[in-house]
């Protein structure tokens, strides 16, 4: 990275001119009804060229107000190739999610926006990386305004450097190769699914977890993944025959009236939301999270095998969500099918 600081490194085709980075602070509004992080984050608009000493001019403005949690939200045509990799670096370092978009007329509101070549690196560093509907991402070849860029030792030095970043970040390093495969004056926007596929955007979704394990006889699936919403949990055991069924709920100090007052919990296979049997052990609070076992149904075990994500509803007495998560099954599919298998022994 220290060679970016001797040259003027920057993205074929990006912005060189138009107004520098700007940023707009939008401080926290009062907490949820439910408690939840809304009231608790920061909104921060960033809108215009990246330019140098952008990110150290933010790093001071959240230093000076104190911002521990924060959204995102980004609007650039682009710039200075290597403030897009410090931008990155000090949003993941911070823990914030980032949004592509741009700041609306009452101040608050998000529209639509667009993040191109610099940019682009900026919004990686989003730990959850979301897109407003109707934005546009996209990305440019690099190159150096200096004479150095003639050096081909220069070029695979900046190279690396930016497939390394792309690896820290969790997004695919075919990213580059798309980047290397546009012209000089180029800009290649990226379609929804190639998003997803590259990890540029999570849908504010960290990649599922699951693993089996045996302890004392019994068999366990265990399913977990971290979201903007919170982590959600599940797990699948073994008993006679039965795959029996374990959500694992969050839950604050002052939960057990909550817990109390559910009246419907159901299993999410897909989009398929299928109500449970009565809890062969009810739904009980202990160390901060909530949990309750049922018996699943050979309707729910035969779709369990084919769902692309597996989770649980829980509906209050007073029709208000208490608990509604998915853990994503994407290639996991042979574990799940193992567990299965083994069950039925």
């Amino acid at each position: 990275m220290l060679l970016f600081h001797f040259l003027d490194i920057r993205l074929a085709g990006a912005a060189n001119g138009g107004d520098p980075l700007s940023f707009e602070f939008i401080p926290p509004g009062p907490p949820s009804r439910s408690g939840g992080a809304a009231g608790q984050s920061w909104t921060i608009f960033l809108d215009g060229r990246i330019d140098e000493g952008a990110a150290e001019r933010l790093g001071d403005e959240l230093a000076r107000r104190e911002i521990e949690s924060a959204r995102v939200f980004l609007n650039s045509p682009g710039g200075v190739l290597v403030e897009g990799m410090e931008l990155g670096h000090l949003i993941r370092r911070r823990g914030f999610s980032t949004y592509v978009g741009r700041q609306g007329g009452n101040g608050t509101e998000a529209l639509p926006g667009s993040c191109s070549s610099a940019c682009v690196f900026a919004f990686i560093g989003g730990v959850y990386r979301i897109a407003l509907p109707q934005s546009r991402i996209g990305v440019h070849r690099f190159s150096s305004i200096s004479p150095a860029d003639a050096d081909p030792d220069v070029v695979q030095v900046i190279s690396a450097a930016i497939i390394k970043y792309i690896k820290e970040m969790g997004v695919d390093v075919d990213l580059f190769d798309r980047m290397s495969r546009r012209g000089k004056e180029q800009i290649l926007i990226l379609p929804e699914k190639d998003l997803q596929q590259l990890r540029v955007v999570n849908a504010g979704r960290l990649p599922a977890e699951w693993s089996i394990k045996a302890s004392d006889g019994t068999l366990y699936l265990n399913g977990a993944q971290q979201t903007s919403s919170g982590m959600g949990a599940i797990s699948f055991s073994c008993k006679d025959g039965q795959v029996l069924f374990r959500p694992i709920v969050d839950v604050n100090d002052d939960a057990a009236a909550a817990v109390d007052s559910v009246v419907r919990h159901s299993i999410k296979l897909g989009s398929w939301l299928d109500p449970l049997a009565e809890a062969v052990e009810p739904m009980n609070v202990q160390d901060g999270h909530a949990s309750a076992l049922f018996v699943l149904g050979q309707d729910q075990i035969s779709r369990l095998r084919g769902s692309a994500s597996v989770g649980y509803a829980a509906l209050s007495r007073d029709l208000t969500s208490f608990a509604n998560f998915s853990v994503d099954t994407g290639g996991y599919a042979e574990k799940i099918l193992e567990f299965l298998k083994n069950c039925e022994r």
